[in-house]
């Protein structure tokens, strides 16, 4: 796998959907036809943020995924 700071928020994500647990979810839902579909054109945690919450009506463990992916991928840059 390439260093995350190589990749953006949004390839990294891609990158989890083998993972169990929430964020594993997360990245499955992502990119799974439908839903996740619309998100990928989306490459920053802010941008695919904003357009989970105002484009879909995700339930409050999708959202604490998505900061916890977030808090990772941060952690995995240093």
């Amino acid at each position: 796998m390439k260093p995350v700071s190589y990749m953006c928020f949004s390839q990294w994500l891609r990158t989890l959907t083998d993972r169990r647990g929430p964020v594993g979810d997360l990245a499955r839902d992502f990119v799974a036809p439908g839903y996740g579909c619309c998100c990928t054109r989306f490459r920053n945690y802010k941008s695919i943020r904003h357009h989970i919450l105002t484009a879909h009506t995700p339930c409050t463990e999708a959202i604490e995924a998505l900061e916890q992916a977030h808090h990772e991928y941060l952690e995995d840059e240093k």
